[in-house]
């Protein structure tokens, strides 16, 4: 998995640096691959394509092939026959989804599109939902990637390799006992009580 600048170089090196900073933005566009193993896997599309829909992004993956979006407390599949059965699923920034690659299979995923810049915010409701961060980087879930420990109770990830979730308690007032780190495009569940908001300011100065 990588992410490569089009337009500029070395696109999110200092993107830390970068937050809270008076600074001319540029719109950057690069891509991020991504190789899908057989199972699931929690994944996300970090990048403003000119079609974000699960059609697009994905447009020939193997026979059998399913992507479920969780919403309103339910899954919701949409599955590859040849074409995907439904087409107008999409994969906005911040929107995160399962992907199933039947046994034996793989999947090389390219998504390409601009840099998602200025205040970035992404709204979840109380309960489970799914979600990423908007901004094509890893690192630690609050204090790189900007989600207020305050507003969750645990976040899950999932490892793909073992098909299993590691859970990451927020504890009123301390915050996450264990911070989670993120990969770029990786979604995870997050359990709210009262719902709230991933909010993160982010530039890609010139």
């Amino acid at each position: 998995m990588k992410i490569k600048a089009l337009a500029i170089t070395s696109l999110l090196v200092a993107a830390g640096a970068l937050q809270g900073q008076a600074q001319n933005s540029i719109n950057a566009v690069g891509y991020v691959k991504k190789t899908f193993g057989e199972g699931f896997t929690l994944f996300s599309n970090p990048l403003i394509a000119e079609d974000n829909t699960v059609a697009s992004l994905m447009p020939s993956p193997p026979i059998g092939t399913i992507v479920y979006k969780f919403v309103e407390g339910s899954f919701v599949n949409n599955t590859y026959v040849g074409a995907w059965l439904d087409t107008n699923m999409s994969l906005q920034p911040g929107e995160g989804a399962f992907i199933f690659v039947p046994e034996g299979q793989s999947l090389e995923a390219i998504f390409v599109g601009e840099v998602p810049q200025g205040t970035l915010t992404t709204e979840f409701p109380a309960g489970f939902s799914l979600a990423a961060s908007q901004v094509p980087q890893a690192g630690t879930i609050a204090t790189d990637l900007g989600l207020d420990p305050a507003s969750v109770s645990n976040v899950y990830t999932f490892n793909t390799d073992t098909q299993g979730y590691s859970t990451f308690a927020s504890i009123p007032g301390l915050g996450f006992l264990t911070e989670p780190t993120i990969a770029i495009g990786e979604a995870v569940f997050l359990e709210s009580a009262e719902g709230g908001s991933w909010t993160r300011e982010f530039t890609v100065s010139e």
